[in-house]
């Protein structure tokens, strides 16, 4: 199910979202510092697609394991019927262990996908 991203251009999507787990502070002072663990695309003109960090399991504790792979089967279903309502609520997503990271309109966008692109896998 994991396979190396093809890579076709990423380069400014029609609409995209990067989706990040964000590490429970243990205290109010602590800094969040997401990071990201899956990228959903709907590039113009190409089927959208999914693309998930191949070492998310380091990055997401194991409790969270069941929940995420179910977050991202429902996800999977959700892109192939209606990727633009998936990638918008997606976006709006700030609170919880998964939250958007890169959304459309934030700095750098190109660099953050492509950057991205080289190491998640299509899922």
């Amino acid at each position: 199910m994991n396979q190396p991203a093809d890579n076709p251009s990423i380069a400014s999507p029609r609409r995209f979202c990067v989706l990040a787990y964000e590490k429970p502070p243990q205290t109010a002072m602590q800094p969040h510092d997401p990071v990201p663990i899956a990228l959903f695309l709907c590039p113009e003109n190409q089927a959208p697609r999914m693309l998930v960090h191949p070492v998310w399991r380091s990055v997401v504790p194991e409790p969270a394991w069941g929940y995420f792979e179910d977050l991202l089967a429902d996800c999977r279903r959700r892109l192939d019927e209606d990727p633009d309502d998936l990638i918008e609520q997606l976006c709006s997503l700030s609170a919880g262990p998964f939250i958007a990271a890169c959304t459309p309109g934030d700095r750098n966008t190109d660099a953050v996908l492509a950057a991205l692109a080289t190491v998640f896998r299509n899922y």
